[in-house]
């Protein structure tokens, strides 16, 4: 199974490879007209000959190219509605989006191209759009294709949960109503199966699937007979031996068929091999390709010092240096971000690190160095160090997830909606500004959303530095690309449409829409994929007692009637008390034990009604239309107060 939701962020790859990841005839089939035709750009590119395509041509491949994408999103759309794969109607919307945006990228170069054909940049912008499509048409038809994959591994499923039903069955009346199931759940993996197999481009997979296939409907008649004489004849051993390895066979067919239509080669990046690269050991945007890649550098330091019996050469002292460089750039971009006092606290661990790398680099003269038993001061303080390198990754993930709570909170309102709002005025006002007068008005909300993005941005990047490899921490690294890729974009295209807001010019505003649109998803992707990857008790936790400490601090402007204050405060509690809120809600969500659920659903609306009384108290007291009581103030905050910190409590202990 080819996983595209993964890397719906990931930077547009050549024709070449993209075509080389398909596996079935269908999607091949849909891909090669377009492929043809973004190659054809290609080398007219390669061929400077552009310039002798005439803009009518080129507007008009455009403007056919951007509605069969149209066309194309709006049947993924459809099927999003009524489909019930919760992974598909995650995943189809973002590659619509993806494709859509990339249709109208096309549309609007050969607009510029209009104007100016003789620039290169506008060329290059075509070719790059019209490669983007590719890849976005690519991914849509993937997203259709994961879904198929997992309606036959269901059906599998299916085949063996009906499978244990017939070897469970005592009675012939028992034993016909499960084999019965057990028939049609085969005939609706037969079903899927075979029409998967005639898709399939590869003649292994479709050889696996046939052989596999082949030995089910072999075992179906020697299962029913097998199962028979058991009941007949419960003291039969061979009775029971010949359903037993018949049971094994059909299990292990059901599992060949899993893996044969999910051993497609990955779309996802692999992971990449740091400990061979001693050279390079900065953390940038570009290069974040694997999660976990601050444990993996502490876990090269262990590796490297766990066994010192034998003797510890000048290369391992380069490597050393190199994962502790590595380690540094981490500590270095964390604390830049952090508060203060938790920017001090990793840092004050990072120094005890260095100073017990000299004491132990001190150790390391000319003469190999081995730790043994008669050196018990290396062995000291190579597990001092050990020890360090611990408590560092502990706090790191400390100061992480406190920036998850702050940073990631459920947001008032929302930093690109003011950016947006500005082209919703009448098209004659909006044309009428200079550029200067527009740079005025967009600037300020621009700057806004600009630090909130990279806000963003930085709070995931520091949560996939601990994270596990997995397909969530992978994910997360491709929404935050995604993000990455939209923030720039936004302003130009702002001030486009508010330039060009006419129906000239619908592309623009619609471009513009495209990238609000794709942005608020992505954040809600990200921000989702971040709760999964944290640990939900921890979460709510470590909430709770920064919640504490902004009580205290809502009192203490009660009492000097800093009403400003107490309402920004109020409102950053409420916030995270929500973020609890949606987190436990997506656990509710996901169970199937319907006591669990009920049980999390009261709590729940405990805490939501404590955050509503804590608001109507806090409006209460900021109501300048009434005779204020600061007694009668402080012991309604209080009382607020406690009873929003039992609710938290009390969800927490509920998990």
């Amino acid at each position: 199974m080819v996983t595209v939701a993964m890397e719906m962020g990931g930077t547009a790859e050549s024709p070449e490879k993209l075509m080389a990841k398909v596996q079935t005839k269908a999607i091949r089939g849909a891909l090669e007209p377009i492929h043809h035709e973004v190659m054809k750009l290609v080398q007219v590119r390669e061929d400077d000959g552009l310039l002798s395509h005439t803009c009518d041509q080129l507007s008009a491949s455009a403007n056919n190219v951007m509605l069969a994408a149209d066309d194309l999103v709006q049947i993924g759309q459809n099927n999003t509605m009524v489909s019930a794969d919760q992974v598909f109607c995650t995943d189809m919307p973002n590659a619509c989006q993806l494709l859509a945006m990339s249709a109208r990228n096309l549309v609007l170069a050969t607009q510029q191209h209009e104007m100016d054909q003789k620039s290169k940049s506008v060329v290059e912008a075509i070719v790059t759009a019209a490669n983007d499509i590719l890849s976005g048409t690519c991914k849509v038809l993937l997203v259709a294709d994961e879904a198929e994959v997992r309606k036959i591994i269901k059906a599998c499923h299916w085949v063996i949960d009906r499978t244990m039903a017939v070897e469970l069955a005592t009675t012939p009346e028992s034993l016909l109503a499960v084999f019965k199931a057990f028939i049609d759940a085969l005939s609706l993996l037969k079903t899927l199966v075979d029409k998967r197999q005639a898709d399939l481009i590869s003649k292994e997979h479709q050889d696996h699937l046939r052989s596999s296939m082949n030995l089910l409907e072999k075992a179906v008649n020697i299962l029913n007979t097998a199962s028979q004489t058991v009941i007949s004849y419960p003291s039969s051993k061979q009775a029971k031996n010949t359903r037993e390895t018949t049971v094994n066979q059909i299990l292990e067919a059901v599992t060949n068929i899993i893996n044969t239509v999910q051993d497609i080669p990955s779309i996802r990046t692999t992971e990449s091999n740091r400990g061979s690269q001693h050279g390079s050991f900065s953390v940038s945007d570009s290069d974040v390709k694997t999660p976990g890649y601050l444990i993996a550098a502490v876990n090269n330091i262990k590796q490297l010092l766990s066994d010192m019996s034998s003797p510890f050469t000048e290369r391992d002292q380069s490597d050393l240096n190199g994962y502790l460089c590595e380690i540094q750039h981490y500590v270095q971009e964390l604390s830049k971000s952090a508060q203060e006092k938790h920017s001090v606290a990793v840092l004050n661990i990072h120094r005890r690190i260095d100073n017990r790398v000299a004491e132990l680099f001190d150790y390391f003269t000319d003469t190999v160095i081995v730790a043994d038993d008669n050196n018990k001061p290396l062995l000291s303080c190579i597990s001092l160090l050990l020890s360090e390198l611990d408590e560092l990754t502990e706090k790191y993930k400390d100061v992480v997830l406190y920036m998850v709570i702050v940073n990631l909170g459920v947001e008032a309102r929302n930093p690109l909606e003011p950016l947006v709002n500005i082209i919703r005025k009448p098209s004659k006002e909006s044309t009428s500004f200079t550029d200067a007068q527009l740079s005025s008005m967009i600037d300020p909300y621009v700057e806004e959303f600009t630090d909130y993005s990279q806000m963003l941005t930085k709070t995931a990047l520091f949560v996939v530095a601990t994270a596990e490899y997995n397909k969530l921490s992978t994910m997360l690294i491709d929404t935050r690309q995604v993000l990455l890729t939209v923030e720039p974009k936004v302003q130009p295209a702002v001030v486009a449409a508010a330039k060009h807001g006419d129906t000239k010019h619908s592309n623009i505003t619609k471009q513009l829409e495209l990238l609000s649109g794709l942005w608020n998803d992505q954040v809600q992707l990200l921000i989702k994929v971040v709760d999964q990857l944290l640990d939900a008790g921890l979460f709510i936790q470590t909430t709770e007692s920064i919640v504490k400490d902004d009580l205290e601090r809502m009192k203490l402007t009660v009492s000097k009637q800093d009403h400003d204050r107490l309402t920004e405060v109020s409102r950053t509690v409420c916030c995270k008390c929500q973020r609890v809120i949606q987190l436990t809600k997506r656990i509710v969500d996901q169970s199937c034990d319907p006591i669990y659920r009920n049980g999390l659903l009261v709590y729940i609306n405990q805490l939501d009604k404590a955050v509503s009384s804590m608001k109507t108290t806090v409006y209460r007291i900021c109501d300048c239309s009434r005779t204020h009581n600061d007694t009668e103030d402080e012991q309604g905050l209080n009382q607020r107060s406690s009873e929003l910190l039992k609710a938290l409590w009390v969800l927490h202990k509920g998990l």
